[in-house]
């Protein structure tokens, strides 16, 4: 009896290690595909070219600047630096470049993370199998793969997290003070993050475990000591940042709920499979205890509907939702069925999609931008265009335009951006300009000495039709198209125009 049971854990072990090493070669296979079988080898996400240029600012200054001359065209050094700090401070131990450290970090993040959870979920169940599948559920998600492949603070802040509760499910004094340490710490990687945590952990302290209410207590306060190092300077010089009045619209779909959704072009939203295995899961708890688990229908409800204006949140309810979906799974694997056959049929969907999501995703992000060509256009304009030259585009290139020391009118990076408000509504006028004497003026305003039109923004502004500002463009004689190139389809991909104004003066 003794050995059977010992056979089965070491087993559940064995599964436990290989899952763990599946989610590296998962995450590592990003990076194999798309730079042997795309032959990009370079970084994906703008988040991934926003910290790397940090990190390089950092590096360069040997200390952090307290102004940004490329941002926005210039713009106060009001950055969560958690994340560049540790690129730089791992670089200098390891002799790896900030390319390299980018590029490993999140996958290190990642197994060390999935190695958490799973420890967190044996804590509070002695089901394995749960245990197993939600791991394997979890690496195989859209939000989990990007997380820990591109080069984001999250991927820390998601870590410290999980390391956090680990910690206090031991019941022990010196632990819990860590766990509140390197929850805290989560402050210097990103502020409204610390918020959830803080928000999170309350509702834990409270509806399950009122003993951690003093432990939330002194988590207030290391916070609030954290956040007074970290941004009084900001406050005391700038006061608080200009509030956001406007909503990105893209693809005729609201962007806040779009980007819950990877299938709906999510950067890194949830597969609607993983979906379909919530509701399973939330089925079977409903139908076993009812309103036992009020707490966690509740909890996703709640996570849901936080995700639409706060985006980050997804990586937490993807956590839930891979659990409770093993949940649901299992209770399917279980079941009595009238007829094997529609059993393995429908087992059998449920395991291909659950691979199939994780799989393609792993293609989306392999192919993901910046593309080949659009690396090639950058080129072009790095060796081209003088230090600090203006180039305008839509805003999610942005961060682009300063790694290769441009200046940007916008950037995703909205958190004490100047005029930030009137850059939108100008960049979406000029973008949808009628009028030449209003380009003009807005090119002069910030003046933008090029503009960058590609493939995804002629689809997104301006579809088959050459209107607005790509027939000013091909029209006007103060317009001069300066580069081009064409992808695998013979299909334009990216346009760099120059705007002379001595075309005009002439």
């Amino acid at each position: 009896m003794n050995e059977q049971r010992y056979t089965r854990s070491f087993a559940n072990n064995a599964i436990f290690v290989g899952i763990l090493i599946l989610g590296i070669i998962l995450l590592s296979g990003i990076y194999i595909l798309r730079f042997y079988n795309y032959d990009n080898k370079n970084l994906f996400s703008d988040d991934s070219y926003y910290n790397l240029r940090i990190s390089k600012l950092i590096l360069e200054n040997k200390g952090v600047p307290l102004f940004d001359d490329l941002s926005y065209g210039g713009r106060p050094f009001a950055y969560s630096l958690g994340w560049p700090i540790l690129i730089v401070w791992i670089s200098k131990i390891t002799n790896l470049t900030l390319e390299e450290i980018s590029i490993l970090l999140p996958i290190i993040f990642g197994f060390l993370t999935s190695l958490l959870i799973g420890l967190i979920i044996s804590k509070l169940t002695k089901n394995k199998n749960i245990r197993n599948l939600s791991l394997l559920i979890l690496l195989l998600s859209p939000p989990f793969l990007y997380l820990f492949s591109a080069s984001n603070a999250f991927a820390a802040v998601i870590f410290l997290t999980s390391l956090g509760f680990y910690l206090l499910l031991f019941d022990k004094k010196i632990l819990s003070i860590l766990a509140m340490l390197f929850m805290s710490a989560i402050t210097f990687f990103s502020f409204f993050s610390i918020l959830f945590v803080i928000f999170l952990f309350f509702i834990y302290a409270v509806v399950r475990d009122r003993k951690k209410i003093k432990w939330f207590l002194l988590f207030l306060v290391i916070v609030i000591i954290f956040e007074i190092l970290n941004h009084y300077n900001l406050l005391s010089k700038y006061g608080l940042p200009e509030q956001i009045r406007f909503k990105i619209i893209q693809s005729t779909i609201n962007f806040s709920y779009q980007a819950l959704f990877s299938d709906f072009g999510g950067k890194f939203g949830l597969s609607l499979f993983s979906v379909f295995l919530l509701f399973l899961g939330i089925y079977v708890l409903w139908t076993d205890k009812k309103y036992k688990y009020f707490y966690v229908y509740l909890s996703v409800l709640l996570l849901l509907l936080i995700s639409i204006y706060f985006n980050f949140v997804i990586f937490y309810l993807n956590i839930i939702i891979a659990i409770i979906g093993s949940i649901g799974l299992i209770k399917l694997l279980n079941r009595k069925w009238e007829s094997q056959l529609i059993k393995n049929l429908s087992i059998g969907i449920v395991i291909i999609g659950i691979i199939f999501s994780g799989i393609s995703f792993i293609n989306q992000l392999a192919l993901s931008e910046p593309t080949k060509k659009q690396i090639e256009a950058l080129s072009y304009l790095k060796a081209k265009s003088a230090h600090g030259a203006v180039v305008f585009s839509y805003y999610d290139r942005g961060f682009w335009f300063t790694h290769i020391n441009k200046k940007n009118v916008m950037d995703p990076n909205f958190f004490y951006a100047p005029l930030v408000n009137e850059r939108w509504q100008d960049s979406l006028n000029l973008l949808y300009s009628k009028k030449i004497e209003d380009t003009i003026a807005m090119l002069n305003k910030y003046d933008i000495e090029y503009i960058w039109i590609d493939k995804a923004i002629r689809e997104r502004f301006y579809g088959d039709r050459e209107t607005n500002l790509l027939y000013q463009l091909r029209n006007d004689p103060r317009f001069k198209l300066v580069f081009k190139n064409f992808n695998e389809e013979h299909q334009v991909e990216v346009e760099i125009w120059e705007y002379e104004k001595s075309a005009f003066l002439s």
